[in-house]
């Protein structure tokens, strides 16, 4: 396979190194609520909250909303359908990743 077509596969919605990393996260997990991934990632609310908006409407990741208490909960899951899109956009990077082979 050329660099080109490897380059090709690429899923531009997964590409950003924030998005990226918030799938990665939630791939090795069950879930994770919005603080964990927060201080996880060292980004503001506002930030994570954009870009999980993003893999949201992309269907790659559910977003449950509730409360414990009185105190608002946030928690994130990976769909089938982003764990696939993260897994081949993973592997066309590995693709990338080796060159001219």
């Amino acid at each position: 396979m050329s660099l080109s077509e490897s380059r090709a596969k690429l899923d531009d919605v997964v590409h950003s190194p924030l998005r990226f990393s918030i799938l990665a996260a939630l791939a090795s997990v069950d879930s994770a609520n919005y603080q964990t991934l927060k201080e996880a990632l060292d980004v503001s609310y506002p930030l994570l909250s954009k870009h999980a908006s993003v893999l949201e409407e992309a269907g790659y990741i559910s977003v449950e909303k509730s409360f414990v208490g009185k105190r608002a909960q946030t928690v994130f899951q990976l769909t089938r359908e982003g764990e696939a899109a993260f897994r081949k956009h993973l592997s066309a990077l590995q693709e990338i990743a080796n060159g001219l082979t």
